[in-house]
């Protein structure tokens, strides 16, 4: 919890006064590499903070291939906000890329927090912002780079030093495929 404590503090700046209430809120949730943290098709009742570990965030196509959405890492938050808010299924998948040590707070707590707990609304919107920033330059970078800058791009990431996640996940995260992702890195 310490994780996210600390995240929430840089969030606002100083300790909340109800900080315990929502650390309290989270429950935590262990992941074996492989297993589904939100399938397809099923409404997400939760938001994830990532404690450990590594999360593929992927689409299925209409023939079977995953498209990569996003990869999560530690410290990073994780729902499917549609679904989350509206109680729409989701059109993604979430599994477990590698172990992974998550904490949980299910949508009514999530509900509460927002209504009642002065500040988390606030931070939630920066996540919000930051999740859509980092989306954003995302975007820009598969649209706009060549193979060999976009493969340049992602080694800078710091976030990426990950030897864990496979190249065929890295390259569908880029919007290129595995064989251009090879030539990239040549």
């Amino acid at each position: 919890m310490v994780l996210l404590q600390d995240h929430i503090v840089s969030r606002i700046g100083n300790i909340p006064p109800n900080l315990e209430a929502v650390l309290d809120s989270f429950e935590m949730a262990d992941f074996k590499k492989g297993e589904f943290i939100l399938e397809a098709g099923e409404v997400c009742d939760a938001v994830y903070f990532v404690q450990s570990g590594c999360i593929h965030v992927y689409m299925e196509g209409d023939i079977g291939e995953e498209s990569t959405q996003d990869l999560v890492i530690e410290g990073q938050w994780f729902t499917h906000l549609p679904s989350l808010t509206q109680g729409a299924v989701s059109s993604e998948s979430a599994v477990a890329l590698t172990d992974v040590r998550l904490l949980k707070l299910p949508k009514s707590r999530f509900d509460e927090l927002m209504a009642n707990v002065f500040h988390f609304d606030q931070i939630f919107k920066q996540i919000l912002i930051e999740i859509n920033a980092k989306m954003s330059e995302r975007l820009f970078v598969m649209n706009q780079y060549s193979a060999k800058q976009k493969w340049e791009w992602y080694k800078k990431q710091p976030q990426f030093n990950n030897d864990e996640i496979p190249q065929y996940i890295v390259a569908s995260y880029l919007g290129i495929s595995k064989e251009t992702l090879s030539r990239a890195k040549a």
